[in-house]
């Protein structure tokens, strides 16, 4: 059974724009566009791309990302992976990292996840990223989500790779105000 919508443009006294059995005006039809075109720019953002092999913009990235996560990062802390875009009116932010396993209750504990229960979960949230979607390999999480204070600062998602006790990866994605890098 094929499915079908036809658009015809009708010149009579209505000038209508026929959608099925749906009669819309061109300024009609002219604003969806627009809010359909602004919708899909606002969902695929900009993205940057900072250099994280770079041990000063690495370090940077975890200060600022730190501030605004409210999440003070081990020393023994590396970026794997960063990425940013917009999401609706939020800023969106992905964060991969590798901490040492004896390091992980630190980066917890001074965190917003202190004292939270975590749930296990089997797979990753979708990101923007290959290095973020990596479901093959990475099967076993722990996983919470919390509102940060004060309300209104963003959520924050935070997923460990529970298979590798020895250098645990971590995500946190977090969405919010914008993060200033310079």
């Amino acid at each position: 059974m094929q499915h079908s919508v036809r658009f015809c443009w009708h010149r009579r006294e209505t000038d209508k724009l026929t959608v099925g059995r749906f009669f819309v005006g061109k300024e009609e039809v002219l604003m969806l566009l627009f809010s359909s075109v602004f919708m899909l720019s606002m969902q695929m953002g900009c993205r940057r791309k900072p250099d994280i092999k770079d041990p000063e913009v690495a370090e940077l990235l975890l200060q600022r990302c730190g501030e605004r996560m409210q999440v003070e990062f081990p020393a023994s802390t590396r970026v794997l992976g960063f990425a940013e875009g917009t999401q609706l009116q939020s800023w969106v932010y992905f964060l991969k990292i590798e901490v040492d396993g004896k390091d992980l209750q630190s980066l917890i504990d001074n965190s917003p996840f202190a004292g939270k229960g975590f749930l296990r979960v089997s797979q990753l949230s979708t990101g923007p990223e290959k290095w973020w979607n990596d479901h093959e390999s990475v099967k076993n999480l722990a996983s919470q989500q919390i509102t940060l204070q004060p309300r209104g600062s963003g959520w924050l998602t935070i997923l460990i790779d529970l298979d590798n006790q020895e250098n645990n990866l971590v995500y946190l994605e977090f969405s919010g105000k914008p993060i200033q890098f310079r």
